[in-house]
């Protein structure tokens, strides 16, 4: 009895242990790819984002934000993007991707992150919307 439950015990246990490390590297790439200022990304980027959707909202922006920074913050939150990253990358990519993230030309990048990507859509945008227009007006 003591020889099927050990056998059985090493035969569960190495397959769990890969995709612990699976997820842990998840959790670490989770960790260093994302903003590390939560208040930041939610008053730049998700408040935005959620009050162009829903403007009723705009008298609630106290309650909004508090809601959002608890989401991003809590452990089911990152664990589900955690599931993301594991069913998209493999170990040794994740690996990499960390690596990568940690390396200071990412970090100096990373820094303006917010910088660069309203930059970015201040620049686009008209781009995009003068597409919209002249395809619209040829239709």
């Amino acid at each position: 009895m003591k020889t099927v439950l050990l056998s059985m015990l090493l035969v569960f246990a190495f397959p769990a242990r890969g995709e612990n490390r699976h997820l842990e590297l998840a959790m670490e790439f989770d960790r260093v790819s994302s903003s590390q200022d939560k208040e930041e990304l939610v008053d730049r980027s998700v408040m935005p984002m959620v009050l162009q959707n829903f403007p009723s909202l705009r008298e609630h922006r106290d309650k909004l934000r508090e809601e959002l920074l608890k989401t991003i913050q809590s452990d089911e939150f990152m664990e589900a993007k955690a599931d993301v990253y594991v069913r998209i990358f493999t170990e040794r990519e994740l690996e990499q991707l960390i690596e990568w993230f940690r390396h200071p030309a990412y970090k100096l990048f990373n820094t303006r992150r917010f910088e660069v990507n309203e930059k970015l859509f201040e620049y686009s945008l008209p781009i995009y919307l003068g597409i919209g227009e002249r395809l619209a007006e040829s239709l």
